[in-house]
Formats: C-alpha cells, structure tokens, sequence
C-alpha cells in the first residue's frame, strides 16, 4: 500500500471518529437520553469503522485452500544434527530468512511439534514447491580450498598418505600426529566431466547409495575462507550475459581470502594453482590462480535464473542451525484455480443462509426480527473488517466458521427475546420487560458463548492452519454477535421504546406453554442413546484403522480428473493394490459429474501415486494442453546504435578489461575446472577497501520512450529479440510464470539449443514480476525462427498432453499423523477439562460441571458412531449425499464445535434449573421438568436456525468441508437431544446421589 493510501485512510478515521461522536452526542440529545452519548457513539464507531475498512481493503486474503498454494513441515535430520539441543525459534528464523530474504512475500514460517518446521506460501504452484523444496535442500555453505595437484611440491605429503592402502576409504587424511592435512570432497555431478579430464588432480571414484561418486582431495589451509566472511550476495551476469552470483567478502574476509591467493601463486615455472568453490559440500568449480584476489568475485557458469535466485537466497542466510530431513515429512499442494469453485460455493451458502434466517426472524419475532437482523449483518461487518485489519487468511473452514457464526449468532437475540416475552406475558410494562429480559438473558449468553470460546481457543493453540482459520471466525463470531446482541439490540430497543416508536412486541410463537414429563422419560431415553452408542462403536470397531483418514493415518491424497465420467467401484477396482485406499466423487458446479475424483491411501509417495493412476487409467485422465496462435516474426528497429570500434590490439593499454569489473575481482567459473582465477587489472594486491564497488547488478535502467501509435507492433522488436518471434499461447490449466519459463528452457535444451543464449521473455498484463499467479494466456518472445518456435512449442504441448493433471495433492507423514493423532486427544481432553472447570466455578458445584460433559460425551460418541456406519449405508442412502465419511482433522474440528454448541444448550437449561430451584433445599423432578419446559421454544427456536444453516453448509458446502458439515448436522440434533433427555436428567440423578450419600 502506498504512502498516500495509508494517509488518505488516516483522514477517512479521523473524519469518522469525529462525525461518530458528533452525531452520537447530538442523536442522545434529540432522543433526550444523554446518558446513552456514549453508547450510541461507540455503536455508529464500530460499524462506521468496519464499513471502511472492509470497503477499502476488500477482498479479504484468502488461506491456501483458496487461493492455491504449497504446506511443508520438514524435521530436524538427527542423523548430521546428532543429539544436541535446538533452538527451533532460531531455525525457524533462519528458514525464514532463506526462503524469505526480502520479506516481502506473504510466507509463513513457524515451529510445528517439538522438532519440526511448517512453510506455508500462499498462491504457489509446482514451480513453487520445486524452488522452496531446493532452497531447503541446500545446507547453504561456502568454501574456497586449493585443490591438491601431483606437480606441486608442498602436496607431496598429503599425496602420499592419501594414497597409502589404509587411508584408502579415509574421508580426512591427517599426519602422524594427528593433525588434518585434507579431506576428499565430492565433485558436483554437472562439473564431473571437466575434473575427470585432469590426471594432476588427485581422484577417487566411490560408490555412495548405489552410485558411483567422483572425488577430489582438497588442502587444509590455515586461512579458512567460508561463506561467514560474506558480505552480500547478488544476482548477476557474467560477460557473455549468462545468470551468474556475485558476492562481496568483509573486511576480514577480504584479508583472509587475499592471504590465501596470494600464498598459491603460479611459481617461476608457470605452473597455476587451482582454488576450489565448495558448495554445500559439493565442488563446483576450480579456476586457477593468477594474482592475489581480495575482497570480491563471481561465481558464473550453466545456472539458469531460478538457479541463481535459489543460490543467493541460501548464501545470503547463511548455513541453518540444524540440518533438515532431506525430503519434507508432509506436503500440501492445492492448486490455485480449486478455490474459485469454493469461494462461489461458501457465497452462495452464506448468502442463502443470511436470506432464510434474515426471513425466519422478521416474520417471526417482527420489530424484534428487524433489530436481530441488524446485529447478524453488524456481526458479520465486524468479523469481517476484525479478518481484514489484522490480515487473517480465509480457509476453507473459516468459510464454515462464518456459515455456522450465522446460525449460533441468532441464539443470543432468542434468548433475549424470550426473555422479553416471558416478562410481557407476567404483565410487565414494556421498559421493564426490556430491561429485565436484556439483563436476564446476559447471564446465560455469556455463560454459554464462554464455553464456545474455550473450545474455539484450544483449536487455535492445536489446530493446523485451516483448523486455525475455522477456530478464528468462529471466536470472532461469538465475540461481536455478544457485542452487537447485548450492546447495541439494546440501544435500539431503548430508542424505540422511548420514542414511543413501539408500544409491546407482536412475536410468534413456536409453541404455547407446554407440561411435558421428561425426567418421566429418562430411562427410555438412556435405553435408545445406550443402543445407538453401541451401534456406533460396533461400527467403529468394525472399519478399524480405515475410519482414520491420513490426516491420523499418514498417506497420500490426490485429486484426479477424467476426461469422461467414471464409476466409484471401476475405480476402487482398478486401484486396489494401493493400501487403505479410499475414493470420494468430487462434484463442482458446471462440471460433469462423475468425472472428478479424491483418491486418498496410506502410501507414502505421491509421485508412486500419480504414476501408478496414470498406469491404469492413461488417456482416461485430464491433461494440459499449449496452443498458440498470431505466431509472427520480430524484426530490429530500424536504427541500431553503432558499436564503438575496437581499438587496435597493439595500442590496447596494460589494464584494458570490462568497464563494469572492478580490479582484485575474482572470475569464478561453474562449468569447468579449467577457469582462471585472474587479476585483471595491474595493481589487483592492492588492499581490498581501496577496491570501487561494481555498479549495483540491480540498478533501474531508464524507463523506454512510448512507442509511435503510428507505427505497427508487430514488425519491429526489442534488439535482444531482433529476428525472432512473438505468439500469444493459451493453456487449457493455467501455469505460472516459473511453471512455463522452466518448461520452455527444458525443451530448448532437449532441441539441442543453449537456454542461456537463446532469449526468452513471458509477459501478461496482470503478472506481477516474482508473483507466483498462475495465468492460462501469455504472451511469449523468443530468439528463434517461427518455424523453431513452431518445433518448440509443439514439443511443450506434446509433453503437457502425456502428464495428467492432478489439482491438488497432500501428503502426510506417519510423524506428523501420530503428532496430529495426539494433538487431536489433547484438544478433545482439554477442552472438556476446561469445560467442567468453568461450569463448576458459574455454577459453585462440580455435579453440573460433570453432568454437562456426561452429555458432551453423549454427542461426540453417537456423532463418531453415525460417521463410522455412514461407510455402512452410503450405497443405500447415497440419495441423502451421505458417503464413506472419515475422522480427519475437519471433524475433529467438528467434535468441537459440536461440544460447545451443545453446551449452548444445556447451560441455558442448568441456568434456568438454578433459577428455578432458587433457594430451595433440594432439587425435585418437577423443578427439572418446569425449566425445560420454559427454555423448550428457545431450543427448539435455535436448533432450527442452526440446523437450516449447516444443512445448506452440508449440501453446497463443497466435497473439503462435506465430512464436517455432516458431523455438525448430526451434532445439533443430538446436542438437542442430549440437552434435555440426557444432561438435566444426569444432574437429576448426581443431585439426588449426594442427598442419598
């Protein structure tokens, strides 16, 4: 956001806290309620306030499962770290400052368990995963050793020991006392070819994993130049133009490095010394020395752009304090285009959720219903604008969040409003009605929303960053829907009751007083909930480990595409050699059904996965596809700047070189051994901070004029472009800039061309240079003919047209699943543990804290039951969207939330029983079975409202949310249940235990 953004929003607050206090003071004057100034002030500042914060910062950011993007969590290797203790918070930054040197990109690092690191980068795509998956591959260290040569006289020694049988597999080669002489260092495997042609190097060939390994023997030198000594690192190019690395040492690194060339200078006979770079423990490359070198150089070579970047991110950070596992223990990739489907769809569900409660209320309870829908869209305005400021990513269960924050925010306005009513129907005057039912019905509103609270926070502190996203909306739901409900419902009632705008409150009602004998019904009610608990667990026990999904299990998820509409059961068939695997129908809106699908198992590499689906289906699966058109020939401009004329070879002066290289620079070549290390400029040992610093490698160059209008595109172009050719390509699934421009490169060497020389530029209007947003049209310009354009292009498309294509896939480790596994139990038990000590303070006694969790267990038991046996019932009810439901993360999720709702419920039924009971000396059957009679149309009334609200979240929620919004329709109809039938009657019984003991 730029400067003036910022100020011009500073002065939009500033006018809207001034005209808030304004217009509050003058309305409580003209209301003549001046003690309610501030209230009505602090009511129009909030929605004032997130009205323009959502209005000019719209739309909110949006989490992976959105917007597409890469998960990783790698674990610390203890094999090279060994036993020492790690400061994760260190190697988090570390990480951080690796794969985010800049800051800029909205990347997360964080911890993750006791040894483990999470990244998440929104918007990625494969290119992406690839990038991040090399820069954390890289131990990211530096070295410059002399190489060890038969010809050099003060090798001698170490030759001989190297040599001799007992050193033979020795990786350090030490004198008799002990002390190291030299190590043998593996040879990089592109520069392999150039050192095998060098018989004065000492070499060995090792077999390491099954493969054979060149390797070359270094000198152990006093000077010790790493890449600590770093100053900066940059991005440039060598004098051919090829992507290259520059780096400029210290102070004391400029010392140290001077000391060491100038000591391994060509001796009288002409013989040259070779300085080794050592990258991350690999030899790169070896010029030979030619003067004393200080404090700069350039490491150049084959390296293609994204080589270069991944390289000057790692030397920039510097080695990690902890070596990581080489591969990622768990990896998400969503692709970017899944979330537009799932945006559309949590639209559409919010929106028809808002429409049939907005309606329910207003024909239900009239005035009251037009107040109550103000508060739901102030509610929803405030999350909303709460996300928005603090820059909260929207996950696909935060989505949910926000869908079942509709629901539960309308069980604040009942509870009030039933309030209200049971006052008006004693005969209270309508000012009194208000203010007894607002204060009545506080109490229980916050003693109920608490509980959500709690649950909420423990799913915070436990939750992965989707679970995260849900635990987000959904505290933030339940904390302004008490906001707006309590607070600002009750400045309009009091408005509009002393302006004698309302006279009493017109509300329909559900039902009319009511005399049911529930506690006469108990023992039917534990029968039926004791046959369907085991039922249930019957069903738990008889699909085992398969009820788990990888989210506890570890595997591999995918999402396939078909061409052509497939059978769940062809398809369970054909793979059913992949171990506890499990397909889900995918359906999205406007695609055929039957064609997509979920294919999750408990095998560990997704790249067996894919390829074994390839293996059975072939052309059967979905492909990318290149096709191009307007394919036309760049041309020069007409006028060419002339190159200077070279001087003559004899009058060139001692200290002719490059402009732009400053002398004591060191020219380090990455594809051959062969390089030289040379001074090219007389003077090079001269002191390195005499040295000028080299033009910054990124500096603007000057903005080109506008082009002629008159003048036609397409025959002239860029010099860099001259005689080469333009075309505007279109995807069949979008790619990102790095996706396309590493494809490209690829097949213009597999056509035998030099991908460093032949230019190359992708362009589209909405791409941002180092954005990651994938596009299905590009504009290209090439250094080639049309007709090698033409060869290349169809090349990428024949490629495309031979790899499915696979959305989205996940992979979890069985470390992060049994860390998952445990983090699940310690949220499910905490959360009841948390749940019983509140109940038991609000309430003085524990047997209401324990007979709120005997009905919690209740709901989560019947809940994990039906879900086992829905794997039981899917064919035969696949009418009902009900399918082979797994435990995963999301229902975990759902087990929550379905604890606090249910909570909801029985606390407003102990409230009204604690009411009820007043200061009476025990409690009686007549007492319980009065109470919830009173609260049974608030129940009913909210069960409803929510009900409507997760049915719409279960039908047109979206197959990554299906197995929660099931969950959570069968929790609030037995959260129902259990509030009346199992939980007051268990504090019947507790109550009636201690009387008895």
């Amino acid at each position: 956001m730029e400067f003036s953004d910022i100020y011009v929003q500073l002065l939009i607050a500033g006018a809207i806290v001034a005209l808030c206090i304004v217009l509050g003071n003058y309305l409580a004057r003209r209301f003549r309620m001046p003690d309610h100034g501030w209230k009505i002030t602090l009511a129009l500042l909030a929605v004032g306030a997130g009205s323009v914060v959502t209005v000019f910062n719209w739309p909110p950011r949006l989490g992976i499962d959105l917007s597409g993007g890469v998960i990783l969590v790698y674990e610390v290797d203890r094999e090279q770290t060994g036993e020492q203790q790690v400061n994760m918070t260190e190697l988090a930054s570390a990480v951080r400052s690796r794969v985010n040197p800049g800051g800029h990109e909205e990347v997360v690092v964080r911890p993750y368990g006791a040894e483990q690191i999470e990244i998440v980068v929104p918007e990625a795509d494969e290119a992406e995963l690839r990038r991040m998956k090399d820069i954390l591959q890289r131990v990211g260290s530096l070295e410059f050793r002399i190489l060890a040569h038969e010809q050099d006289p003060r090798h001698q020694t170490l030759l001989r020991r190297a040599r001799a049988p007992a050193n033979r597999d020795a990786r350090d080669i030490v004198d008799a006392e002990g002390n190291r002489l030299g190590w043998w260092v593996p040879v990089h495997a592109e520069a392999r070819g150039e050192f095998a042609r060098q018989p004065d190097l000492e070499t060995r060939v090792r077999e390491v994993r099954g493969e054979e390994r060149l390797e070359l023997l270094v000198v152990n030198d006093p000077f010790d130049v790493t890449g600590g000594y770093l100053d900066r690192v940059r991005p440039g190019a060598d004098e051919r133009g090829r992507p290259a690395v520059r780096f400029w040492f210290n102070a004391a690194g400029g010392r140290r490095f001077g000391r060491l060339t100038g000591a391994n200078l060509p001796d009288p006979s002409g013989f040259s010394r070779q300085l080794g770079i050592i990258l991350d423990g690999h030899l790169r490359s070896a010029p030979n020395i030619r003067s004393t070198i200080h404090d700069q150089g350039v490491i150049e070579g084959s390296f293609t752009r994204q080589e270069v970047d991944t390289l000057v991110s790692v030397l920039q950070a510097g080695s990690l304090p902890a070596a990581l596992t080489e591969q990622p223990i768990s990896e998400m990739l969503i692709g970017p285009t899944l979330g537009q489907d799932t945006i559309r769809r949590g639209q559409v569900a919010i929106s028809l959720a808002m429409i049939l409660v907005l309606v329910f209320l207003l024909v239900y309870y009239r005035f009251a219903g037009i107040v109550a829908c103000g508060a739901l869209l102030a509610t929803l305005l405030l999350v909303l604008s709460v996300m928005i400021t603090f820059r909260a990513a929207f996950t696909l269960p935060g989505l949910a969040g926000l869908v079942l924050t509709v629901g539960m925010a309308v069980d604040a306005n009942v509870l009030i409003f039933e309030r209200i009513r049971e006052e008006l129907s004693r005969g209270a005057a309508l000012r009194m009605a208000i203010r007894n039912g607002f204060s009545r019905a506080t109490t229980t509103i916050v003693d109920a929303n608490l509980t959500t609270l709690i649950t909420a926070t423990i799913l915070y502190a436990v939750g992965t960053e989707q679970i995260r996203g849900f635990a987000i909306t959904l505290w933030l739901g339940v904390v302004m829907s008490m906001f707006t409900a309590i607070f600002c419902s009750r400045i309009v009632f009091d408005i509009a009751e002393k302006r004698r705008w309302i006279t009493t409150l017109n509300m329909m009602r559900l039902l009319g007083r009511t005399n049911i004998d529930f506690l006469g019904r108990r023992h039917l009610a534990g029968a039926f909930s004791g046959l369907i608990i085991l039922v249930g667990l019957v069903g738990v026990y008889g699909r085992g480990h398969g009820l788990l999904d990888i989210d506890f299990t570890g595997g591999v998820s995918v999402e396939a595409v078909f061409a052509e509409p497939q059978e769940t059961d062809a398809i369970r068939t054909a793979l059913d050699e992949l171990e506890a695997l499990a397909v889900t129908d995918v359906r999205y809106e406007g695609e055929v059904p039957r064609t997509r699908f979920l294919i999750n198992t408990s095998e560990q590499d997704t790249e067996y996965v894919e390829r074994y689906l390839y293996s059975q289906f072939g052309e059967d699966l979905v492909t990318n596809t290149l096709t191009f058109r307007d394919l036309r020939p760049l041309e020069a401009p007409d006028e060419v700047p002339a190159e200077p004329e070279e001087a003559p070879a004899d009058d060139a002066p001692e200290t002719s070189r490059r402009r732009d290289l400053p002398h004591g620079r060191l020219l380090a070549s990455a594809d051959g051994a062969g390089g030289q290390l040379a001074s090219l400029l007389v003077g090079a040992d001269e002191p390195a901070e005499e040295a000028p610093l080299p033009p910054e490698p990124n500096a603007e160059e000057p903005e080109p004029a506008d082009p002629d209008p008159d003048v036609p595109a397409t025959p002239t172009a860029n010099t860099e472009f001259a005689g080469g050719t333009a075309a505007t390509l279109a995807l069949r699934r979008p790619l990102a800039y790095d996706s396309l421009e590493v494809r490209l490169h690829e097949h213009l060497e597999r056509l035998g061309y030099d991908p460093n020389t032949v230019p190359l530029r992708l362009t589209n209007e909405e791409h941002v240079p180092g954005e990651t947003r994938p596009f299905d049209t590009w504009e290209l310009e090439i250094g080639l003919s049309p007709s090698e354009t033409e060869s290349l292009l169809a090349a990428v498309d024949a490629e495309f047209r031979s790899q499915p294509y696979f959305p989205s896939s996940n992979t979890i480790g069985s470390q992060v699943a049994g860390d998952m596994s445990v983090r699940a139990v310690y949220a499910v038990l905490l959360s009841l543990l948390c749940i019983v000590g509140y109940i038991w303070l609000r309430f003085q006694r524990v047997v209401y804290g324990l007979a709120a969790v005997v009905a919690l267990l209740h709901d989560v038991l019947i809940t994990l039951g039906i879900i086992a046996l829905s794997a039981f019932v899917a064919n035969a009810l696949g009418f009902l969207m009900i399918e082979e439901f797994k435990i995963g993360l999301t229902v975990v999720a759902a087990f929550l939330t379905i604890i606090g709702y249910s909570l909801n419920d029985t606390i407003v039924v102990f409230d009204r029983i604690r009411e009820v009971r007043g200061k009476a000396p025990q409690l009686t059957a007549d007492m319980v079975n009065t109470s919830i009679n009173q609260t049974l149309g608030r129940t009913l009334l909210t069960s409803l409202t929510t009900l409507v609200v997760v049915l719409i979240l279960y039908v047109g929620g979206g197959q990554a949310i299906h197995a929660f919004a099931f969950a959570l329709v069968v929790g609030v109809l037995v959260g129902t249940y259990s509030s009346v039938f199992v939980a007051s009657p268990f504090l019947y019984w507790l109550i009636g235990s201690e009387k008895r003991a």
